[in-house]
């Protein structure tokens, strides 16, 4: 990275972004295992987050602090797909980054846990591959934009990672701040800059294009139809659907009504068919 140019770190960045751009529209889900990551991509899924098995005994309430998978298992389920694998990533965890890159996974998920290795984001603009990281405002978009991530998710609290209501208010919240800088003056984007120390021009791109210069999507407890077609029309670029989908009686039915519930978001009637008719949303224990 000392010895690049400013131009190649902006060209392959550039690159990134655009790799990024083609998960817009979509969904991607979660999955723990090779037959959940076949069902996906089968009917729709854009790109798959693989997540270890034996982390999910207490999902329903830790789900948020899961670790993430490895890469013998990442492996393992790329032979069952062709669809982008996206690796996650502890925040500042750049040793463990390095190798997902040279395992030869095509994202990397730069994500907030309990136990985090460092306070510090890693510094992305030297890796090959996009990443995706998360932010709860604003200004923490545009701090992991300024690093070099290429798509940005929404950071709930812990508590509330899995509650889609969480989601929604931090989503809306987002667009709201956006909103208010689209149509603000030259000074607030000045002291939005300041405040969360990145450069002035990239908050203004923010300000002219009243949108991020990434891909925006949401997550965080979203496995409905319904879900899909709220976080769309509130403006996101995509969703990723939560793991709990496979625990429905027919996921297969389920995430391919997802699937097109993205490309409905805005037709009622289409709604209300693709709400009927998938029982009961959880499995009987």
């Amino acid at each position: 990275m000392n010895n690049e140019s400013r131009e190649e770190t902006a060209r392959r960045y550039a690159i990134k972004i655009t790799l990024a751009k083609m998960l817009e529209g979509s969904m991607i889900v979660v999955v723990k295992n090779e037959d959940e990551a076949y069902v996906a991509e089968a009917h729709g899924a854009r790109a798959i987050i693989p997540i270890e098995l034996t982390n999910l005994q207490n999902a329903s309430k830790n789900s948020n602090r899961l670790t993430e998978a490895d890469l013998s298992h990442i492996h393992d389920i790329m032979d069952f797909v062709t669809i982008p694998i996206i690796a996650r990533v502890r925040v500042g965890h750049t040793s463990r980054a390095k190798a997902f890159e040279g395992g030869k996974v095509n994202f990397l998920y730069e994500y907030e846990d309990i136990s985090k290795i460092s306070e510090n984001y890693i510094f992305k603009h030297p890796f090959k591959i996009p990443f995706i990281t998360e932010a709860k405002s604003l200004s923490y978009a545009l701090k992991r934009i300024n690093e070099g991530s290429s798509l940005i998710i929404n950071k709930s609290s812990n508590e509330d990672s899995d509650n889609v209501g969480s989601t929604f208010n931090t989503v809306r919240a987002i667009f709201k701040e956006i909103e208010t800088l689209h149509e603000a003056d030259d000074v607030y984007a000045r002291t939005i800059a300041v405040s969360a120390e990145v450069p002035e021009e990239l908050v203004k791109m923010v300000a002219r294009k009243g949108k991020l210069p990434v891909p925006f999507f949401a997550s965080g407890g979203i496995f409905t139809p319904i879900d899909v077609s709220l976080f769309m029309k509130l403006g996101c670029d995509g969703v990723i659907i939560s793991n709990c989908v496979f625990n429905v009686i027919n996921p297969e039915t389920h995430i391919k009504k997802i699937s097109q519930a993205l490309n409905n978001y805005n037709d009622p009637n289409k709604l209300m068919d693709l709400m009927t008719g998938i029982g009961p949303p959880i499995k009987p224990s």
